[in-house]
């Protein structure tokens, strides 16, 4: 699993294509939002990452722990498939 970290003061997004060939349902709160104060976490899950709650516990702990670190407000885990060799299949 790869983790990218933003803390950003300011941050936005909105929806504009689909990204993927059979995307999840999208509701209209979700098609935009915005934070202040927020750590962004680009997710991208890998061939051979243990689907094992500890290494799922494991990767929260990270993630709660560079949230506290930077005294975000907020987090915003968004996850993301960056070319690499061995992509995980999507669920």
């Amino acid at each position: 699993m790869r983790l990218l970290f933003i803390h950003a003061e300011d941050f936005s997004y909105q929806v504009r294509d689909k990204a993927v060939e059979n995307p999840e349902p999208l509701t209209p709160d979700l098609e935009r939002g915005s934070a202040k104060n927020v750590l962004v976490v680009f997710m991208s899950v890998e061939e051979g990452d243990s689907e094992d709650p500890s290494y799922i516990s494991y990767v929260t702990d990270q993630i709660l722990d560079v949230l506290n670190r930077v005294k975000a407000s907020q987090d915003s885990p968004i996850p993301v498939c960056a070319p690499k060799p061995k992509p995980g299949k999507p669920q």
